[in-house]
């Protein structure tokens, strides 16, 4: 597989995930910060409790930890950060 690719997720997850990043993206350029936390709250449990890649989780927890960090200063790089984890996880292949 190479580096740049998602590893394979479960179905179920990776649409769950999907849909929560996307809200959460929306919440974030709309401005509704407590919107966001909630979803990333959400996210990071869904991430560690059902995402099989120790690497991959590190990675969705990594994004997450940096769209809390620059949430209502730079809302450019959160939406940036939302929207590209979002497109990974929609790109992993099914899996078990």
């Amino acid at each position: 597989m190479p580096p740049d690719t998602p590893p394979p997720l479960p179905a179920d997850v990776r649409d769950v995930l999907a849909q929560l990043l996307e809200e959460a993206e929306t919440s974030a350029a709309a401005g509704a910060y407590d919107d966001v936390r909630a979803l990333l709250d959400t996210v990071e449990t869904v991430v560690r409790n059902k995402v099989p890649s120790p690497d991959e989780r590190e990675r969705l927890l990594a994004g997450c930890g940096t769209v809390r960090d620059t949430l209502g200063s730079d809302d450019e790089t959160a939406t940036g950060y939302l929207a590209s984890m979002r497109r990974r996880v929609q790109a992993a292949t099914p899996g078990p």
